[in-house]
């Protein structure tokens, strides 16, 4: 509630400049910002860095009334072609106009120190147990970038999880016969060929089997408390469930 009034700010400095001769535009001029915010974290996208350095200032100057400023580590302005971090994701746009977005650095490190986190807490448990554990991380973290270029990540963070495994099945038979225990823990996952560790009931989730698919965006003024928005909701929920699965290749 605080931060509401940025958004207003950003507004203020799109305006549209024209120039006429004898009444007929010859040339139209445009300085357009957008803000794009969830909670305390936002971004503002323009084309002039000068001007957005000016509207920089204006924010902090509001923060400042309020006892807040902008976080010097986060706070920077970037060319879109060299790519900057949002909400987890990273958003970087190419030559030839394509946009890529995929998991930043930081999420990925995040995510494998929580998985060796488990692992070694689980050094003296159940492979049951270990599984119950680490399947909600996998499938959480995966569902949350199931909707940009994450194929190629998936893959990395699966053949990590495989490693993990395998050291932990080691620790646990101090690596006698180790390629005995690993046809014995390790089975295919599904109709992948890929294989995780299974209890014989349940298996590692294998990040990869997550399907990607495109993001539909949602309309802007469509509100789920206006009974005029019933039948958009309710298209919108047989679209994302009957939604084709788009393959992305990052």
């Amino acid at each position: 509630m605080v931060l509401d009034g940025i958004e207003a700010i950003v507004q203020k400095h799109n305006k549209v400049t024209t120039k006429t001769i004898n009444k007929v535009v010859v040339h139209r001029q445009g300085v357009y910002f957008n803000f794009i915010r969830y909670a305390d974290d936002f971004v503002v996208i323009g084309e002039n860095p000068k001007l957005l350095r000016l509207l920089q200032k204006e924010i902090e100057v509001f923060l400042n009334a309020r006892g807040l400023e902008l976080s010097k580590e986060k706070t920077r302005i970037t060319n879109i072609y060299e790519g900057f971090d949002f909400l987890g994701f990273h958003f970087k746009k190419f030559s030839n106009g394509k946009m890529i977005v995929h998991p930043t650095k930081e999420g990925i490190r995040s995510f494998k120190s929580k998985i060796k986190e488990v692992f070694n807490q689980c050094r003296g448990s159940s492979l049951t147990f270990l599984i119950y554990k680490l399947n909600p991380i996998i499938r959480g973290w995966g569902n949350y970038y199931k909707f940009v270029n994450s194929k190629d990540i998936f893959k990395e963070l699966d053949r990590y999880i495989w490693y993990k495994s395998l050291n932990w099945i080691k620790r646990i038979h101090q690596g006698v016969h180790i390629w005995k225990y690993i046809k014995r823990y390790f089975r295919p996952y599904l109709e992948y060929e890929a294989q995780t560790l299974s209890d014989g009931k349940r298996s590692v989730f294998y990040l990869s089997s997550i399907p990607l698919r495109e993001h539909l965006k949602i309309r802007g003024e469509a509100n789920p408390f206006d009974k005029a928005y019933d039948q958009y909701f309710r298209n919108r929920a047989i679209s994302l469930k009957s939604h084709n699965v788009l393959a992305i290749n990052a």
